[in-house]
């Protein structure tokens, strides 16, 4: 299993972290994990633009308007939008100036594109 712990360097800050795993539902299995801190997760994100129509979409507009990786339960929220998702991530991988952050998008992007081409699911939960 690949795992990726992203949020070492703000540990003492006692922040949220956001946890990513890439699930096969068939094996019941996690194959990939990172755990990234809430304010670069946040950066990232912020980093999406609205869509052709002016619209927030897939993860800009969870990140603006529904936040469902917030909710207090103890499940994982399930990514949906995937190919919609991927592209808003690549496009702020292109942008971003900052080494790690961009690195969290490779990782992120990764797991995507996995979720995508061997039907697997993003599992994403506030920690």
């Amino acid at each position: 299993m690949y795992f990726k712990d992203y949020s070492v360097p703000y540990a003492g800050l006692q922040d949220y972290n956001i946890e990513i795993l890439l699930k096969d539902i068939n094996l019941n299995e996690i194959e990939e994990k990172i755990i990234i801190w809430e304010g670069d997760f946040d950066s990232i994100l912020s980093e999406i633009p609205l869509n052709e129509d002016g619209k927030y979409a897939a993860l800009a507009y969870h990140q603006n308007i529904d936040f469902p990786w917030e909710k207090p339960e103890p499940g994982y929220w399930v990514m949906d939008y995937l190919n919609e998702s991927l592209k808003q991530l690549e496009y702020a991988k292109s942008i971003i100036e900052d080494d790690m952050q961009r690195d969290i998008c490779k990782d992120i992007c990764r797991i995507i594109n996995k979720a995508i081409n061997n039907g697997k699911l993003v599992l994403i939960k506030r920690i």
